[in-house]
């Protein structure tokens, strides 16, 4: 594991730590932080609701540029000097030249929130559905995106009921995309609320061949609610992870800096 950046919402602030956990800098930023990317030469960061910006750092946390993007933009991807930004609430897709700081925006579907490289395209992760609420099948849309035409090329329809996707991930080969996400019930008469009756949490495995999604649910009545966030795949592709053990590792620091001896996990967690 290399160096971890981490950002706080609460306190504004932009922090790197060492594999062992040790403070390395921080800098403070003048909006909330919603997410952090690393590519290896520079560090992205996204704030803001309404005002949302795209700030980019070197690896010494040094600000180099800040670009305007849109209404609480919530994940980007870095494809050569190109940042893709979904804005939330605007429900598009900034896409921005780095180096020039311009910006040009496309729409997708409803609430964007999470999106994945697979080759030319990008898999965004809509929260709410399109559909009105009298359809016969309601969930929300995985849109493909092509990044040479900057144009939405397919939606892919999640198993009905789907909606609140969270976390999104693609495959090395990019053969399957996995998407979290919930599955409402809303078909069935509200007579108990335990056992998944009213929501399911659940992700869905997209083949990229013909863009079909076949959906898993995550529940379990002896471990618990699966309750996913994000989800990750191991260096090898054999394994799902409802979030990544960086970023699970990440949520640790603060409290070791503050002096708690013990951490631990939920259901499954291991010490690695």
């Amino acid at each position: 594991m290399g160096e971890i950046a981490a950002a706080s919402g609460t306190q504004y602030l932009i922090t790197k730590y060492s594999p062992d956990n040790k403070l390395i800098t921080s800098v403070k930023i003048s909006r909330a932080p919603r997410k952090v990317l690393a590519d290896g030469e520079s560090l992205y960061v996204l704030s803001g609701e309404s005002d949302g910006i795209l700030t980019v750092f070197d690896l010494s946390l040094t600000k180099s540029r800040e670009i305007k993007v849109g209404h609480t933009p919530s994940d980007i991807a870095v494809i050569g000097k190109t940042a893709y930004v979904v804005n939330r609430f605007s429900s598009d897709i900034s896409i921005v030249d780095i180096d020039k700081g311009t910006v040009r925006n496309a729409q997708t579907g409803r609430e964007p929130t999470c999106l994945a490289v697979s080759g030319e395209l990008l898999y965004i992760g809509c929260f709410l559905p399109e559909e009105n609420s009298l359809e016969e099948h309601i969930s929300s849309d995985v849109v493909v995106f092509s990044t040479k035409t900057d144009k939405v090329s397919c939606i892919v329809d999640l198993v009905n009921g789907s909606k609140c996707i969270s976390g999104i991930s693609a495959s090395e080969d990019g053969k399957s995309v996995y998407v979290t996400h919930l599955v409402g019930r809303y078909t069935y008469p509200t007579t108990q609320l335990d056992r998944s009756w009213v929501n399911s949490n659940a992700f869905s495995v997209i083949d990229t061949k013909d863009n079909t999604a076949t959906a898993f649910l995550l529940d379990d009545l002896e471990k618990g609610a699966g309750n996913p966030y994000d989800v990750e795949l191991s260096k090898d592709g054999k394994t799902v992870y409802n979030c990544s053990p960086e970023e699970f590792a990440s949520f640790a620091n603060p409290f070791v800096e503050n002096g708690v001896r013990f951490i631990g996990g939920c259901c499954g967690t291991t010490p690695e």
